[in-house]
């Protein structure tokens, strides 16, 4: 890349493409930082074990919701979720009361519980 592609780029498009890209990377930096300190703080205020506090979540910036859930199910799977598990729970966040994922690695899946969304086992639907 830095022998063929830089140089190509830098002919062709910007003779500063090596600092543009530097600039970019210290910037982008700075903001993964912030997101990062944001996501602790939000995740110390709704992640309580299995369980997630879907109301407050819910009142977040989406990027905030999809760090904090990506965070909180990877630390309780056996792999990291992703992209559609993680907005399977987003969803669920302002879904009805035992609104169901479908099934999530390990043999689990999401379920709304009142105030809260709850990673259970696969099982059988809570009944009254």
């Amino acid at each position: 890349i830095r022998l063929e592609l830089l140089p190509y780029l830098e002919r062709h498009f910007n003779p500063r493409v090596e600092q543009t890209l530097a600039r970019t990377a210290q910037v982008l930096s700075a903001e993964i930082s912030y997101l990062e300190a944001e996501t602790e703080r939000l995740a110390a205020q709704v992640v309580r074990g299995e369980r997630l506090e879907r109301y407050v979540l819910a009142r977040a910036p989406l990027a905030l919701q999809r760090r904090v859930v990506r965070t909180w199910l990877g630390g309780l799977l056996d792999r990291h979720p992703g992209f559609e598990q993680v907005e399977q729970a987003i969803a669920c966040l302002t879904a009805p009361n035992r609104t169901r994922t479908a099934p999530l690695a390990g043999g689990y899946l999401l379920e709304v519980r009142f105030e809260w969304l709850v990673l259970c086992s696969n099982a059988p639907p809570l009944t009254d």
